[in-house]
């Protein structure tokens, strides 16, 4: 038993000592796989050594115990057909939203310039992180499509007005998975508060499938720019006065956010190797009053593997973009994962960590608009 204890200094320091983390592992081993608990330990030393190991316990030890102590053991099956062997999960997930907000400050942490954890008092966002020497107040939230969640066997409902249909009450499974995201951020803007200084960020995390171009596009931007199928290397930010009147982005109180990143990692993988694999799209806010820096932009790309949409403009299609990244830089993913990566239509690559560096010298090697920067591992173009 001290072994477990042992194999998670920072957790047991943040829960009060060596037995409580024994058995708040003991108890979280219920709803989480093991795998889950050991990046827990890792980005929570990551927060402790950017911002104090007290700091942490003040924001995170009480939430901790809690979400172990309240959650209820309810359990679903699934039969593996392949192995023939029956898996047990548990249906209630309100540990695991917390473990993967810790999971995404402690990868922003590992990047940052500096950072503050927040307490929420008076309706605060989880932190300010300093990227690129800005200062980005960030809020995170989980987005769950209500049609693909279940609770004792029900189907998981509540009712909601859409406001399409004005004033018409409808059951939230009936509705368009876009009118769930829109809803669940409706209230995003009063966390914060007008400046002319602070990079405003809401990073959305999902656990359920989802699609960018059915939820994140027309929640955002509107209706009209939702696209099927949606290729986010083509989407092109819309302006100001084009984004439609349903889009959140068009109104005037979500000014504040200057961008709403779709987060997801690859969570917490029964097969080997074991590893959170980041990845993400960041939607920048065209009427925002401080857009997200290019520099900013770039720093998230490498902390959660966000592509930033509208940005760039490729002198390839889509399909060359791809038949490029299949041919010539998925044969790296193995020892260069996570890391940028510029081809040419010829197969030549250039491999690094610093996407102005390395642009820079895929300038001076193919000439300008003639390669394409991939995050490997991601498909996630930075910039050409």
């Amino acid at each position: 038993m001290a072994k477990t204890s042992l194999q998670h200094p920072t957790l047991a320091s943040v829960l009060g000592g060596q037995q409580q983390c024994i058995e708040w592992v003991e108890w979280a081993k219920q709803f989480v796989l093991d795998f889950a608990i050991n990046e827990l330990e890792k980005a929570l030393q990551a927060l402790a050594e950017k911002v104090g190991q007290e700091k942490v316990r003040q924001v995170y030890r009480k939430r901790l115990a809690e979400e172990v102590r309240n959650a209820p053991v309810r359990w679903t099956t699934a039969l593996d057909v392949t192995s023939g062997q029956e898996v047990k999960m548990p249906k209630n997930d309100q540990l695991l939203r917390l473990i993967f907000e810790i999971l995404c400050l402690g990868r922003l942490a590992l990047f940052a310039d500096k950072m503050t954890l927040l307490t929420q008092k008076g309706g605060e966002p989880e932190a300010e992180v300093w990227l690129a020497g800005h200062k980005c107040m960030v809020e995170i939230k989980r987005y769950d499509d209500p049609v693909m969640r279940r609770e004792a066997g029900k189907m998981w409902s509540r009712s909601i007005t859409d406001p399409r249909p004005k004033g018409i009450s409808v059951p939230s499974e009936n509705l368009p998975a876009y009118v769930h995201l829109r809803d669940k951020l409706e209230d995003v803007p009063k966390k914060f508060k007008a400046t002319s200084e602070s990079v405003n960020l809401v990073l959305v995390y999902w656990s359920s499938w989802t699609e960018v171009s059915l939820s994140f596009v027309p929640a955002l931007y509107g209706e009209r720019f939702m696209k099927v199928p949606f290729h986010p290397l083509e989407f092109a930010l819309p302006q100001p006065n084009e984004l439609g009147e349903e889009g959140l982005f068009a109104k005037e109180e979500w000014r504040l956010v200057s961008g709403v990143a779709s987060l997801w990692a690859m969570g917490f993988p029964l097969f080997e190797p074991r590893e959170l694999r980041w990845e993400g799209v960041l939607f920048p806010n065209p009427k925002a009053l401080v857009p997200v820096p290019q520099e900013v932009t770039v720093k998230l790309g490498v902390a959660l593997g966000l592509f930033t949409i509208g940005m760039i403009r490729l002198p390839f299609t889509t399909e060359e973009a791809e038949a490029l990244y299949d041919c010539y830089v998925r044969p790296l993913e193995g020892k260069f994962w996570g890391r940028l990566a510029a081809v040419n239509k010829e197969g030549q690559v250039l491999v690094g960590d610093d996407e102005v560096e390395l642009a820079q010298k895929a300038v001076e090697r193919f000439g300008k608009g003639n390669f394409i920067l991939f995050r490997i591992g991601t498909k996630a173009v930075g910039k050409i």
